[in-house]
């Protein structure tokens, strides 16, 4: 699974042919020392036809799922994506969303090769106010699985309420064409 949601190149030159190949590294690459920081995933990011000079700035989306973050007690306000150059660099990273139970965000480089999205333990308040955060999505999620419900429920009672009054018209019609 890649944590990597979508990538935006503004490039400075016309191009042709670009491809971009994005893997997830199962450990550290060899050649890299360990960052400092609890790892969630290594990549690696090859282009094809695009050269890091050719690159004006790329923008990276990425997420993290919370479950991730409970489980490894990681504060969801210190994941950053680090760059390898000649050593690990922290890029500029936001956050964008809480969705579907991952935590979204953006990153900017101007190079590729290897990332890895990393995080800071948090502290015991932290994890309560996550697990609060988690608990108050799912049951957001779990109200609106209800409305949707009730819509249906709704929707098909006046349906057949509607069919009942037809079918009893029906019966009323037939029986007075009988009794004439």
């Amino acid at each position: 699974n890649i944590a990597i949601s979508s990538i935006t190149i503004t490039v400075n030159n016309i191009l042709q042919n670009v491809e971009i190949t994005i893997e997830a590294l199962a450990a550290k690459p060899e050649e890299t020392e360990a960052p400092e920081k609890i790892i969630y995933q290594y990549l690696s990011l090859n282009t094809t036809n695009l050269n890091n000079t050719d690159i004006s700035t790329a923008e990276i989306q990425f997420y993290v799922p919370n479950i991730w973050l409970a489980e490894n007690g990681v504060n969801k306000d210190t994941i950053t994506l680090l760059h390898y150059t000649e050593s690990w660099e922290t890029l500029p990273t936001e956050f964008v969303e809480l969705k579907d139970s991952n935590y979204y965000y953006t990153a900017s480089t101007e190079s590729f090769s290897y990332f890895a999205v990393v995080g800071e333990k948090t502290d015991t308040e932290n994890v309560t106010a996550i697990e609060e955060e988690i608990q108050a999505q799912k049951e957001e999620e779990l109200q609106a699985q209800v409305n949707t419900m009730k819509y249906i429920i709704y929707g098909l009672s006046i349906l057949l309420f509607i069919l009942l009054l037809i079918i009893f018209f029906v019966w009323y019609e037939r029986r007075k064409e009988q009794k004439v």
